[in-house]
């Protein structure tokens, strides 16, 4: 049997919240949020760009989440600046939401069982 990374399984269980899937919870899609994008390179500037895992968008909520999945406290203080500088107009490029999105907000989803060892 094939056994995804721990990564790509975070991927799946945080995509499944967007997502009816008989056994876990839609509480994202609950709230209209569907996902738009994996793994696209969003560019700050002309020079930096970031790569989140998932950017999720909601009509209802005019609003998108920006996700990057992490398997443990492992974020970088670079990282997190570019993310910091990520701006609404950037995302709007790549969610097909409508009406348009007035907001968005980046999130870490991080794997707690990792955290504990």
């Amino acid at each position: 049997m094939i056994v995804a990374c721990e990564h790509t399984q975070l991927m799946n269980k945080t995509a499944g919240l967007f997502v009816l899937t008989l056994g876990w919870p839609p509480v994202l899609y609950k709230c209209g949020y569907r996902p738009e994008a994996v793994e696209q390179k969003l560019r700050i500037g002309t020079t930096t760009a970031v790569k989140p895992d998932i950017i999720a968008a909601s009509g209802k909520e005019r609003h998108a989440l920006v996700i990057e999945c992490k398997s443990g406290m492992n974020t970088k203080p670079e990282q997190e600046k570019r993310y910091m500088a990520l701006d609404t107009a950037t995302v709007k490029k790549r969610v097909k939401a409508r009406p348009p999105l007035e907001g968005h907000t980046v999130s870490y989803a991080i794997n707690g069982q990792a955290m504990k060892e």
